[in-house]
């Protein structure tokens, strides 16, 4: 069974050129690289409502109360 599955091409058997790798590795190298760039060189066209979520300083706590005085009770004298 394995036997017949297999057979020697004797080089019949033409693969694809390597222009047409190269070429779809080119394109697709120049889709990424603009998916990254775009955004690094037009920075205005980034939504702000998440940057200004992420610059806003949380708001100061409020004063902690002093601890309070424990007077004990001496026997008069």
């Amino acid at each position: 069974m394995f036997e017949d599955s297999t057979f020697e091409s004797a080089g019949r058997i033409r693969t694809r050129s390597r222009r047409w790798m190269i070429a779809a590795f080119t394109f697709n190298t120049t889709i990424l690289l603009a998916l990254i760039l775009i955004p690094l060189i037009c920075p205005q066209a980034l939504p702000h409502h998440g940057i200004s979520f992420l610059m806003t300083a949380p708001a100061p706590q409020p004063p902690e109360a002093p601890p309070p005085t424990v007077q004990t009770a001496r026997p008069p004298t």
